[in-house]
């Protein structure tokens, strides 16, 4: 695959999702995290925005995680036909459950206005590389 596609395709199909749980998700993402595999990393914003993607193929769930500048940390679990965001910022140990899709995604346009213009399949500098996990 192309490098920087399956970034793409699985951000197209996260954005399908219009919905959110009402309430934070019985799981920990910090544990998911641990139990995926690395494979593809990029770069957004003059390279001062790192992201990985990573992937657990037998427990069916993928996991986002973008860097920004500022130390603000986005990540997003897809898994099943679900999604689940999070932030965690410079000052916290542990990222925050955000239900609301549209406030998490306002955050990431002002942290990293390419990864959202990516995000959002319009014009931006984000680089991929599928071949360095």
């Amino acid at each position: 695959m192309k490098a920087g596609g399956a970034v793409l395709a699985f951000f197209l199909l996260m954005t399908s999702f219009a919905f959110a749980e009402k309430s934070p998700p019985n799981i920990s993402l910090l544990d998911m995290k641990k139990k995926a595999k690395l494979v593809d990393q990029g770069t957004c914003d003059k390279k001062n925005t790192k992201i990985f993607v990573y992937e657990n193929d037998r427990e069916k769930f993928d996991i986002m995680e973008v860097q920004t500048k500022s130390g603000i940390i986005f990540f997003t679990i897809r898994k099943g036909n679900m999604r689940y965001d999070f932030i965690q910022h410079p000052r916290l140990s542990i990222p925050t459950y955000i239900p609301n899709h549209s406030s998490w995604d306002q955050e990431l346009k002002n942290a990293s206005p390419n990864f959202y213009s990516f995000h959002h399949n319009t014009k931006h500098d984000c680089r991929f590389d599928s071949s360095s996990a």
